[in-house]
């Protein structure tokens, strides 16, 4: 995935800021190897160029943090950077399907989770695949709900 896709993302060369932001350590292609969010970008970018090899460094201004939150969350997950390897998904509201199964549970639903997934294969509500672990919007407990009870 190349940085110039990325909207609102602009180069910088001098990390002193103490602003909320996303940051993309990009390679020397244009590929983005990480994107990650901090309240202090300068002491952040730090810390990885002891451990991650990258040429450029691009930044997203943020209101405050919890905006800092969720766009690198869903940044992550659109583009999967390949030193990236968790996403705070619930900050998006997105549920694995152990707590979609446990809120279907709670609600009285006693389907299995083959039954919960063919359905949602049928009505093409596909997950959010990240590192092998799907996610789900929070609207496919309701149309469970509603298409099984």
């Amino acid at each position: 995935m190349d940085i110039g896709k990325i909207n609102g993302a602009r180069e910088i060369a001098f990390v002193g800021r103490h602003k909320p932001c996303v940051y993309f350590l990009v390679g020397d292609g244009g590929e983005v190897l990480y994107i990650g969010k901090s309240q202090s970008v300068g002491v952040r970018i730090g810390q990885h160029m002891a451990s991650k090899r990258f040429e450029r460094l691009f930044i997203i201004e943020c209101k405050n943090d919890e905006e800092a939150f969720k766009k690198e969350s869903r940044l992550i997950l659109k583009y999967q950077p390949p030193m990236n390897h968790r996403v705070d998904a619930w900050r998006l509201g997105l549920l694995t399907r152990e707590k979609i199964l446990r809120v279907l549970k709670e609600r009285g639903c006693r389907k299995t989770w083959r039954e919960v997934d063919a359905l949602l294969w049928v009505y093409k509500k596909n997950p959010i695949e990240f590192h092998s672990v799907k996610y789900y919007k929070p609207d496919v407990v309701d149309f469970i709900i509603e298409k099984v009870l």
